[in-house]
């Protein structure tokens, strides 16, 4: 019993990332790496938050199958996949302090960044 109040917070944790990830689509995540991070430690978490990702993708592809652009998610599935081979590689030999600063510096150029982008021509999109 000595634990409980800890499962209590991460079950906690774990249905607000669900419930995230279900209104929004994406953001669920986030919350289990801070919740997680402290447990188990930066690298552990990355595969504990893939299975999550996995199980919350699974159902909301299965909500919405109807309107899922099958082409386009194909093509960002397949493009993806080298990615997702390179990162998991790295993340197997990467110390995890090394690791820590990664995310950190990703973290905290990404608002500037987008900022930066905004004012320019630079625009996101698919061409029609």
């Amino acid at each position: 019993m000595e634990h409980a109040l800890d499962y209590a917070l991460l079950a906690g944790a774990a249905f607000l990332a669900s419930l995230i990830s279900g209104l929004g689509g994406f953001g669920g995540a986030f919350v289990l790496v801070i919740a997680l991070t402290p447990v188990v430690g930066a690298k552990a978490v990355v595969p504990i938050v893939s299975v999550f990702a996995v199980f919350s993708n699974i159902s909301r592809l299965y909500i919405y199958r109807a309107t899922v652009n099958w082409r386009l998610a194909t093509q960002f599935t397949l493009a993806s996949l080298p990615g997702v081979a390179i990162g998991a590689n790295i993340l197997a030999v990467i110390p995890e302090r090394a690791f820590l600063v990664l995310m950190g510096t990703v973290l905290l150029t990404a608002l500037p960044a987008r900022r930066y982008l905004d004012r320019t021509e630079f625009k996101p999109g698919l061409k029609s």
